[in-house]
C-alpha cells in the first residue's frame, strides 16, 4: 500500500514475502508475489529466480510458464517466450492469457498466419470475451479477410464498447474493404474516446 509513498516500501514487502516463503517453502504464493514486485522493478533475473523456485516444487503449477513467457517478452526474447507459452498451453490448454500472449508475439513478429489460429482458439475457449474476438478480427483484417474481420471487431465492440483500439482497427479494416461510411463512423468513435491520440490527424481526414 505504501509503494510510491515510501522509498523502502517494496524492499519491506520483498522481505516479508521472503520470510513467508522461508516458513512455507512449498507454498508458491510468496515466490509469485516477489516475482510481481521484481517485474515492476524490471529486475528480470531476480524475478526469474522466483519462478524457478515455483517450478522446482510444482513443475506444472498454473500460469508459471505463462509468467516466464511474460518475463521473456519484457526482455525482448520472443523465441523463449513462445516456448514458455506453448509449455503453459500443454499443461493448461484452456489458458486464455497464454493464447492471447502467444498470438501477440506472433503478431509483433509479423507472423499473422501463426497468430490467427491462436486467436481463434482463444475465441473458442472464451466465446463471451471481447479480447479474443478483437484480436481474431484484427488478424483476419491483416489477412484481407475483411468481412470476417469486421464482423468479429463489431462483436468485440459490443462487449467492450470502451476499448478505443477496437474502433481504430475497425475503421482501418472498413477503409481497406472500401466502406468509407463505416470507417468514418469507427474513426469518429475512436477520436471521441481518445481526443489526445497522437495519430488523431491521420484519421480526422476520413470523417
Amino acid at each position: 500500500n505504501d509503494e510510491g509513498k515510501k522509498r523502502d516500501a517494496v524492499d519491506k514487502a520483498l522481505a516479508a514475502y521472503r520470510s513467508f516463503s522461508d516458513r512455507n517453502p512449498s507454498d508458491p504464493r510468496g515466490y509469485l508475489e516477489r516475482y510481481m514486485l521484481l517485474m515492476r522493478r524490471k529486475q528480470f533475473d531476480r524475478a526469474a529466480e522466483e519462478l524457478l523456485k515455483v517450478v522446482s516444487v510444482y513443475p506444472k503449477y498454473p500460469d508459471v510458464h505463462y509468467l516466464k513467457g511474460v518475463l521473456y517478452v519484457a526482455q525482448g526474447n520472443d523465441t523463449a517466450a513462445v516456448e514458455e507459452f506453448n509449455t503453459e498451453l500443454k499443461n493448461n490448454p484452456g489458458s486464455i492469457k497464454a493464447l492471447i500472449q502467444l498470438g501477440n508475439v506472433y503478431l509483433n513478429n509479423n507472423q499473422v498466419g501463426m497468430a490467427a489460429p491462436v486467436f481463434a482458439r482463444a475465441m473458442q475457449a472464451a466465446p463471451q470475451a471481447a479480447e479474443p474476438k478483437h484480436l481474431a478480427g484484427y488478424a483476419n483484417c491483416l489477412q484481407k479477410n475483411y468481412q470476417a474481420g469486421v464482423a468479429l471487431l463489431r462483436s468485440a465492440a459490443q462487449i467492450d464498447s470502451g476499448n478505443a483500439l477496437i474502433y481504430k482497427r475497425l475503421g482501418s479494416c472498413a477503409l481497406d474493404m472500401g466502406d468509407r461510411a463505416m470507417a468514418s463512423d469507427a474513426f469518429r468513435k475512436y477520436i471521441q474516446m481518445e481526443p489526445d491520440a497522437p495519430d488523431r490527424a491521420a484519421f480526422e481526414r476520413f470523417l
